[in-house]
């Protein structure tokens, strides 16, 4: 699947928002799985970190549907986030991977 929705400043900015919302408590807001609920010890399962050379390789249509149907031990987002905000988060994540300390 291809992104459907042009990448700007708009598109960029919700995704932040949307990210910090559903994502961050777990995968940090560095996409390095070392959120809050992670350091805390109050989830004590491994997060993956998003901004990996193997994520970074992974299709935006992969991480949409992760996103929406969930993987391992993360729930599905789908039913909590509207498509457009996933492919949205999905651009935000491919952001974080460009500026990551990897």
């Amino acid at each position: 699947m291809i992104n459907p929705l042009d990448n700007n400043p708009e598109n960029l900015e919700r995704g932040k928002q949307v990210y910090g919302v559903f994502c961050a408590s777990c995968h940090g807001s560095q996409g390095d799985g070392k959120g809050h609920l992670v350091s805390s010890g109050v989830y004590n399962y491994p997060v993956r970190t998003l901004v990996s050379d193997q994520m970074r390789k992974r299709p935006d249509g992969e991480i949409y549907h992760t996103i929406t149907l969930g993987f391992g031990v993360m729930g599905a987002h789908g039913f909590m986030i509207q498509a457009e905000d996933r492919w949205r988060t999905v651009y935000y994540v491919r952001e974080l991977q460009k500026t990551a300390n990897q």
